[in-house]
Order: C-alpha cells, then structure tokens, then sequence
C-alpha cells in the first residue's frame, strides 16, 4: 500500500511541472528570469551601440531543437524609449536546442543626452508561445535600467571591495573608471573572473575621496 502512495505522489509532482496558480498541467517547459533587474552604466563603453544580456532559465526537459518564445516591453513601467534608447524585439525569439540557460540579447543605444542626467528603464515580460509556457511561480519580467552614470556595484559589500578600494563614492567611482579607462563588471560573476585585476589596480590614492 506504501508503495502505491509513493508512486502516486511521484507521478503527481510531475504532472504539476510548471503549473500556475490553478496548477493545471502543461507539458511544455517553462520560462522565467534568473533575477530581476540588471543597471547598465554607458561609462562602461565609449560606443553609441551595445548589447546588454538579459539572463533567463528554463524548468523542464531540455528542447532538442530551437524552440521560439516571446517578450514584451511592459510600456506603463518603462520610460526607456525604443529607437532611442534601445531596438525593437522582434516577434518570436529562439531558445537555443539542448540548453537550459540562454541569455537574451538587447540591443541598446547612447543616443539621448539626458542619459547623463538619469536612467531609463525598460521593463520586459516573458509570453507564452506554442514551444514554451511562462513559470508563474518565479520571475517572469526584468528590469534594464540605463545611462551614463556611476553607479555602485551590487556586489560591492559581497566582495568587500572597500579592503581595495577604500569607502565607496560616487566622485572615486568617476575617477576609477577614467584611469581603468573601463567601469567594473556589471554582474559578480564578471567581476569575480576579473578580480586580479582590479584588486591589483593600486589605487590606495583615491582612499580619501
């Protein structure tokens, strides 16, 4: 009898894969973003144009072949402007076959002047397509937010980057980025690879600022 209750439960959790809040079953896999937000700063780049990656996971049995999904920009939370402050996603975008993870290109633009004044955002939302459902139970839109200011790494205290650094400020970060000729990493992951590096950067100097 045990047995049987066992085996019950198991095809039960499988059958509630990536179900929403009804937890009606849907064989196909499912989507959300690995995180919520990612803040990109143009000092980074000298270039008008750049890709930003936004990064998404898929729960479920690995696609043998490219499957197709789609994202919108959520227009009434978002005040980045597309053309201007970054391109049109087309209709259907492609999951990679046998993966698992993708990150998903946006292309970005340093066209307006006021991005050295504040930031934009643009808020997306991952859609159901025919290949693919949509996790209602995680993260299923993302932030970006861009512009060409400073901005404190997320991963600042994780690393305890002040031991190299001195106290974090806005004026040091300014003065870091024209000597490294380059900002720091966007995600901890970038800059964990990056680390030597920036520990041996030596700018004990700017402790003051």
């Amino acid at each position: 009898m045990k047995n049987r209750i066992y085996l019950l439960s198991f095809w039960l959790l499988l059958l509630l894969g990536c179900g929403n809040d009804n937890l009606m079953f849907d064989s196909k896999p499912c989507l959300h973003f690995d995180g919520d937000s990612t803040v990109f700063s143009w000092l980074r780049t000298p270039e008008v144009e750049t890709t930003v990656y936004l990064p998404c996971l898929l729960v479920g049995q690995a696609p043998q072949t490219k499957l197709t999904f789609r994202l919108e920009v959520v227009a009434e939370e978002s005040t980045a402007e597309e053309g201007v402050h970054y391109a049109a996603f087309p209709e259907f975008l492609e999951w990679p076959a046998h993966a698992f993870e993708y990150r998903i290109p946006v292309t970005i633009y340093q066209k307006d002047p006021r991005l050295v004044e504040r930031f934009f955002k643009l808020k997306v939302r991952l859609l159901e397509s025919d290949d693919l459902s949509v996790n209602y139970t995680a993260n299923m839109e993302y932030a970006l937010w861009m512009g060409a200011l400073v901005v404190k790494p997320v991963y600042w205290d994780t690393y305890n980057m002040s031991a190299h650094f001195g106290a974090y400020s806005k004026k040091k970060h300014a003065i870091i980025v024209q000597l490294a000729e380059r900002d720091f990493p966007e995600s901890s992951k970038d800059y964990k690879s990056e680390m030597a590096f920036w520990q041996n950067f030596g700018i004990g100097e700017l402790n003051n600022y």
